[in-house]
């Protein structure tokens, strides 16, 4: 059953109005802090306005998040000499540590990436936006879709908005 475009609309509306002000709170958070290591650090621990943890990472392991922000810390000059949000995003998933998964790297990159000011062009997808991704009939098995290849109604977002409509709404949509 394919979810047409009314609903998406629908679900863009919603969206806006429910959920798109709590990413924009975490990413004008990261946007304003004063330096790469303290945005590395707080991104890797995933800890937000208000000192809270993201809700994506509260059951990452303290000494997993730790080991990655040790990592990270290190290339920080690397990171801060990043031209787009795709090498950054390659940065943290190519230091791998057991237990900081996809969605992990994605949401840190991001808000690596908000104090950068390098935001994703295209949807990166994970976890939840695979699957709702999926459901839209796209291609799950690449890294990132284009947003051309969206539909008309979710074109008109910023990637890491239709990235998150995917995780929130048609990952759960009931197509039966």
């Amino acid at each position: 059953m394919k979810i047409s475009d009314q609903k998406i609309r629908e679900i863009v509306k919603k969206y806006n109005s429910d959920e798109k002000k709590n990413l924009d709170y975490w990413l004008d958070y990261f946007k304003n802090l004063r330096n790469i290591e303290e945005v590395i650090e707080r991104a890797t621990l995933a800890i937000g306005p208000e000192d809270k943890i993201h809700r994506h990472q509260y059951r990452i392991k303290n000494n997993v998040k730790n080991e990655k922000k040790k990592r990270l810390l290190k290339r920080k000059i690397e990171i801060e000499k990043c031209y787009d949000f795709n090498c950054i995003f390659k940065i943290l998933e190519n230091e791998k540590v057991k237990g900081f998964g996809d969605l992990a790297v994605y949401d840190t990159s991001l808000r690596i990436c908000s104090f950068l000011r390098k935001y994703p062009k295209e949807v990166y997808i994970q976890r939840g936006s695979r699957v709702g991704a999926g459901r839209l009939g796209l291609n799950v098995n690449r890294r990132s879709i284009p947003i051309c290849e969206f539909p008309e109604p979710l074109q008109k977002l910023k990637p890491y908005y239709i990235e998150d409509i995917l995780c929130i709404y048609i990952y759960k949509y009931n197509l039966g």
